[in-house]
């Protein structure tokens, strides 16, 4: 059974409220299930949520808006049924960008973990808005090798300690140094981007330590010395590069487009965690021992490093005219 209502729906440029005949919403059906599809001259969204109280359709015209056009309040009486919210909006087709904001318990505990501040994406959306965005790639590249640096040193460090001859029982003690090292570095170094603001330099300084630490851990021969130092630089410099560098995204994308394309960088950044493990056992089999292996692994903290500050120069040159002389963050 259809009910034809008026949803409440509200403009976020003016907070006013929108009448009956500024749009038509109807509670729509709850199958076909998998997402929005195309039901005469509007879109049928179709979300399930078992646990959620209350549900928000957001709508975006661009990916670059600083704010969403419309929010569609669902009303559980009327656009749900069983688990499953639904909502038909007239006037809109396939294409359309959107997102949600669900309300529910926050029980971590038992797994529920709802938060209406932040904005979701679907699942099954068929596309996500932004991926030919040039500063959506240059964000994943950028995190592409610190993934690559830091699990390359996480999956490889035993095998790079146990190889200086060393008792299994002391190589769990010293791969912890590196480990010890990166985290309280990392709270400290985040703590001083947060003091002064500052990003960019942050994230790009650390992925060069965390490159430095691969050079010397490379060249360390049989010293245990240089390389418990070499990878605590390079744990340390991949760590405290990451809280700067996931800053970024919001300062280029908002709402809509920021859920969307932090979801994407994380999704291709991640990428690197298979690639720098991988690049160093292929050449450790081939070479026999891991120097070629750290060097090459090395040279993507660098590519990070140096994507991030043109990425600055790019931020600044977006700015304003009578902003240019002000500090970018």
């Amino acid at each position: 059974m259809s009910m034809t209502e008026s949803a409440t729906e509200r403009n976020l440029a003016d907070g006013s409220v929108a009448s009956p005949e500024e749009s038509e919403i109807q509670s729509g059906t709850p199958l076909p299930m998998g997402g929005p599809h195309q039901q005469g001259d509007g879109v049928c969204f179709v979300l399930f949520s078992r646990h959620a109280t209350h549900l928000r359709l957001e709508l975006c015209q661009h990916p670059d808006d600083s704010s969403t056009t419309r929010v569609i309040e669902l009303d559980p009486m009327r656009h749900r049924t069983g688990d499953t919210w639904h909502v038909w909006v007239r006037g809109i087709a396939v294409g359309q960008l959107y997102g949600y904001r669900i309300e529910g318990p926050y029980q971590p505990e038992e797994g529920h973990r709802f938060n209406p501040h932040k904005l979701l994406l679907d699942p099954y959306a068929s596309a996500i808005a932004g991926v030919k965005d040039w500063k959506v790639l240059a964000l994943s590249l950028a995190f592409f090798g610190t993934s690559g640096g830091l699990y390359a040193i996480g999956f490889w460090a035993p095998l790079i300690v146990r190889g200086l001859g060393f008792s299994v029982m002391n190589v769990g003690f010293l791969v912890a140094i590196p480990n010890l090292i990166a985290v309280i570095g990392m709270v400290l170094w985040s703590r001083h981007s947060d003091r002064t603001g500052e990003r960019y330099w942050h994230a790009a300084i650390a992925c060069l330590i965390g490159a430095v630490g691969m050079d010397v851990a490379a060249r360390a021969g049989s010293s245990a010395t240089l390389a418990i130092t070499g990878l605590s630089l390079t744990a340390f410099g991949v760590s405290a590069a990451k809280p700067p560098l996931w800053s970024l995204p919001t300062t280029f994308f908002a709402d809509i487009a920021a859920a969307a394309s932090i979801g994407l960088i994380n999704s291709l950044g991640t990428l690197g965690g298979f690639a720098g493990p991988y690049m160093i056992g292929s050449t450790n089999e081939t070479s026999g021992n891991f120097s070629r292996g750290l060097y090459l692994v090395g040279g993507a903290p660098i590519v990070s490093a140096l994507t991030i500050v043109a990425m600055r120069f790019a931020r600044k040159a977006m700015l304003p005219q009578d902003c240019q002389t002000g500090k970018v963050f």
